[in-house]
């Protein structure tokens, strides 16, 4: 089939009748419409292939995003607890200052009931 007539294609240099609309060994399309959707089914292939390897990437920063969310939070939870210990802290030593001045109080007030019971009665 080498004649002046027959159709060569320009992919894998096969000779093939003139009226075939593809390459009887590759699939190459003859015709410029079979041409560009052949080129467009390449381009949409690569893109999906392209998108598809991208997914492994994608999901690690996704993962990495979510870890870093994740122990800000625990940080942030963290001082959250600590500045509610400090305040719990504070208030147990204002509650035991409060006791001990009530406590002097009744003790001073005591001494001066004795005081006076012991002047009235000597």
């Amino acid at each position: 089939m080498n004649d002046e007539s027959s159709l060569i294609c320009p992919d894998c240099s096969t000779a093939n009748a003139p009226d075939a609309k593809r390459c009887t060994v590759c699939g190459h399309p003859f015709d410029a419409l079979g041409h560009i959707l052949d080129r467009e089914q390449l381009r949409f292939v690569d893109r999906f292939s392209q998108h598809a390897q991208a997914v492994p990437e994608t999901k690690a920063q996704q993962a990495d995003g979510s870890r870093q969310r994740m122990a800000q939070l625990w940080e942030e939870d963290r001082q959250r607890r600590d500045a509610l210990y400090a305040q719990k802290r504070r208030q147990q030593q204002q509650e035991r200052r409060l006791l001990m001045g009530a406590v002097t109080a009744v003790i001073v007030v005591l001494i001066v009931v004795l005081i006076v019971l012991l002047a009235k009665g000597g």
